[in-house]
């Protein structure tokens, strides 16, 4: 992090996963907002034992680690969601409410329903959820989150969230962007994995030609060239341009699938009395009409 200019520190999130290629130490996955109309920088917020950068009206947030670790994932959980929330109300939201996307990276897929349980509780309108195994900094922890919540547009105003179930997995969506739960696929080139993602991104009135970034959990890092040309398929091919990506090593709660796609898209603008979301298909739309991810 020397590298950053002072006073320019991302959310990072830290967990031991191998990346596409085994001859890489590490793999960076980063997202960046263009500057808002005036000016106006992204803000940076420390409150409850983690931090986040707030822009475009997204709170990103660390991997926040909860409670006394060692205590158990139920007990870690329950307290990372808690210092979120303060975190959310501090940066001017409602709190759990505006969730719109988590990752729990966790050390034993033993803990898969107590995590899960922790989050039905907490949040009952439930965020976009992904959960891998990973290995994390400190060997007595059992579970890491990493969020992002919607802030409203102006003080007392709710932010608008919009949650919606499929067969496939959760999207919960902003005016400007919708975020999928990981979608699982038993094939190891993903097209299963992209066509639950489709159907997620359908109810929401976007498709995979609105897809700006994926994270890619792979089981087997030997076959990322299956995942490359399933991806090459659907998204250079079928939806260009394709979306960034970036691809980890990891298993799922789901044994025996071989992806699990967890992705971002933007939604377009409205457009001739259109709604946002509902314009005919394009290219993700960029420039000066909306936020980018890079």
């Amino acid at each position: 992090m020397a590298v950053l200019p002072a006073g320019s520190m991302p959310a990072l999130t830290v967990v031991e996963l191998p990346g596409e290629y085994s001859f890489f130490p590490t793999s960076i996955s980063c997202l960046a907002a263009l500057p808002e109309p005036g000016g106006s920088l992204p803000r940076r917020l420390r409150r409850s034992g983690t931090y986040g950068v707030a822009a475009r009206g997204l709170l990103h947030m660390q991997g926040t680690i909860g409670g006394f670790i060692g205590r158990g994932a139920r007990h870690e959980m329950k307290n990372a969601l808690a210092a979120i929330a303060g975190l959310i109300r501090a940066a001017g939201g409602a709190g759990l409410a505006d969730l719109l996307d988590c990752t729990a990276f966790v050390r034993s897929l033993d803990d898969v329903a107590a995590v899960r349980s922790a989050l039905a509780e907490a949040a009952p309108a439930a965020p976009a959820f992904t959960l891998v195994r990973a290995g994390l900094e400190d060997p007595r922890q059992s579970v890491l989150l990493r969020c992002v919540a919607a802030l409203p547009a102006a003080p007392g105003v709710p932010a608008k969230v919009r949650h919606v179930s499929t067969d496939a997995g959760r999207v919960v969506t902003t005016d400007s962007f919708v975020f999928a739960s990981g979608s699982l696929g038993f094939a190891a080139n993903g097209t299963d994995a992209f066509g639950g993602l489709e159907r997620m991104l359908a109810a929401a009135s976007a498709n995979l030609g609105d897809v700006v970034n994926c994270l890619f959990f792979i089981k087997e890092q030997t076959k990322v060239f299956d995942l490359f040309a399933g991806f090459q398929e659907v998204f250079n091919q079928e939806h260009p341009p394709p979306p960034t990506r970036t691809e980890f090593a990891a298993v799922s709660e789901c044994a025996g699938c071989s992806v699990v796609a967890k992705c971002i898209a933007a939604r377009r603008p409205a457009v001739d009395g259109v709604p946002s979301g509902a314009a005919a298909p394009a290219a993700p739309w960029s420039e000066a009409a909306g936020p980018v991810l890079v």
